[in-house]
């Protein structure tokens, strides 16, 4: 067990490509409807994160190191954020509720509410990319992708869930909210070990 948990800390960003080729072939007949289509737009946004993931964590990669150096200033590149603690964030917290809010609302309708605070992820994190950027004036993992991808994906899909859903401002508050709060979670997670070290310190 041991052994295959390492493996998958170590190995799931190299898993990304392998699992997005056959996502992408499985949508490509709904393709022309995405656009419009609430169900098809969450199933498309499993695979679109997944290729953010790879622009942060495979090529060209670096998103750990970066946020160890950068953020935390530390003089180990390899921590506080530990390889375990960015596979347990972008499998558990990230993938897992992907893979939940792509199920059609037709065959469980409570899930497609966890699809739309993941969009609302999306766009909270790729706000994040840009504001890093604009602040430290200086490219970060996943930057090119949170630009191009995630920021007009997850606005147009949040549009297109407002005219299906007839959600208001309150409602798209909630989600913000929501999505805000699972950034702090993951912050959390990250920094634990950091927050240990400077205790027993």
């Amino acid at each position: 067990m041991i052994g295959l948990k390492a493996a998958i800390i170590e190995r799931w960003p190299r898993a990304l490509p392998w699992l997005i080729m056959p996502i992408l072939i499985g949508l490509l007949p709904a393709w022309s409807l995405a656009i419009g289509s609430l169900s098809l737009l969450l199933a498309l946004h499993l695979p679109l994160y997944m290729i953010h993931q790879i622009d942060e964590h495979l090529w060209p990669g670096g998103f750990r190191l970066y946020v160890n150096r950068e953020i935390f200033r530390s003089s180990d590149p390899l921590v506080p954020a530990t390889a375990g603690a960015i596979a347990f964030v972008n499998i558990v917290l990230v993938l897992l509720p992907l893979m939940l809010g792509a199920i059609p609302h037709q065959l469980q309708p409570g899930f497609v509410w966890l699809g739309l605070v993941m969009l609302a992820v999306s766009l909270v994190n790729s706000l994040a990319h840009i504001g890093l950027a604009i602040v430290r004036r200086q490219r970060n993992p996943g930057l090119i992708t949170a630009i191009l991808l995630l920021l007009p994906f997850s606005l147009w899909s949040l549009h297109v869930a407002t005219q299906h859903l007839g959600l208001g401002w309150s409602q798209l508050a909630l989600l913000i909210g929501a999505a805000l709060v699972l950034h702090g979670v993951v912050a959390a997670i990250i920094a634990a070990p950091w927050r240990r070290t400077s205790a027993t310190g």
